[in-house]
């Protein structure tokens, strides 16, 4: 029940490392906009070289099967997840 539990209750939130080569002064106001657009889920950043290595939080990403006309990715339900506990609770 527990592997069942886990699957239904996983977080759609994952920590992404991202690493972007900086070339010239066009790439740093890029890399700044982008910046700016994460917002608050930047957990940090580092410069090595001539590289910005960025740790940040992202969305799950879906991806849509035409053929199966479904979206594949993670399946999450909190609601089985907590059926799940209070069942084991019982």
């Amino acid at each position: 029940m527990n592997s069942l539990y886990g699957k239904f209750g996983m977080k759609m939130e994952v920590t992404r490392v991202d690493i972007y080569k900086i070339l010239d002064e066009e790439d740093i106001i890029n890399l700044e906009k982008l910046l700016k657009s994460y917002g608050e889920s930047i957990h940090d950043w580092v410069l090595l070289d001539n590289s910005y290595i960025v740790i940040r939080d992202s969305s799950v990403e879906l991806e849509y099967n035409k053929d199966e006309d479904m979206y594949h990715g993670q399946d999450v339900n909190i609601a089985i997840a907590s059926a799940f506990t209070a069942s084991a609770r019982v």
